[in-house]
């Protein structure tokens, strides 16, 4: 009897909690615009619903304030990478792999950003700061860099970098979901994976 007492206040609690949470996602989408007071999405939050992307909130609203590289692949692919990069901190960088596109882009988007993350932020949610180093990495390989220098580049280990690719392709491959919204922008994420995705980094993806 205790046991199924003890059993039902777990599930209890887990409701409540679940609920509670539920109510937190949901009160946030209603004010940043992504969810109508009745429940419905809006015209955001129909076509934000279809990235299942790493960050996926701070990718909806680059792409709300139309701060990404919408018409160029190796741009586009690097910005999205440092939305799938989960690293600590910032590694050096190797200023002949630095090129004033890339870094006006990356420091466009990070200062569009800048005010949804901490909002974010104070409603108890995360939102990983970006790094310009899994940009800078994945665009020395977008534009043809080989393999070896991108890796001394990356300063991660092969596989780490092989994973970086691939979740980065992933992502892009989501972006290309939303061709009815932003038809240049899913059109470049399309260009973008067959920069990426190239020996050595094996992998079949239906592009």
């Amino acid at each position: 009897m205790k046991d199924k007492k003890s059993a039902g206040r777990f599930i209890e609690n887990s409701y409540n909690y679940l609920s509670k949470d539920f109510l937190r996602h949901l009160n946030f989408l209603k004010k940043t615009g992504y969810v109508k007071n009745n429940g419905e999405l809006t015209k955001d939050g129909k076509w934000a619903s279809k990235l299942r992307v790493d960050q996926p909130l701070l990718i909806a609203e680059g792409f709300r304030l139309g701060v990404f590289p919408e018409s160029d692949p190796a741009l586009l692919a690097a910005m999205i990478s440092s939305f799938v990069d989960e690293r600590k901190t910032e590694n050096r960088i190797d200023k002949e792999f630095m090129p004033k596109s890339l870094l006006s882009v990356f420091l466009k988007v990070t200062k569009a950003l800048r005010p949804f993350s901490k909002l974010m932020v104070s409603k108890g949610f995360e939102a990983r700061p970006l790094f310009l180093s899994p940009a800078v990495t994945i665009y020395a390989w977008a534009t043809g860099r080989p393999w070896e220098k991108v890796v001394s580049v990356a300063e991660i280990a092969e596989g780490d970098l092989a994973m970086l690719i691939l979740r980065t392709a992933d992502n892009l491959r989501h972006i290309m979901a939303l061709e009815q919204f932003f038809p240049e922008a899913a059109e470049t994420a399309r260009k973008s994976i067959r920069l990426i995705v190239k020996e050595p980094v094996a992998f079949s993806l239906n592009t």
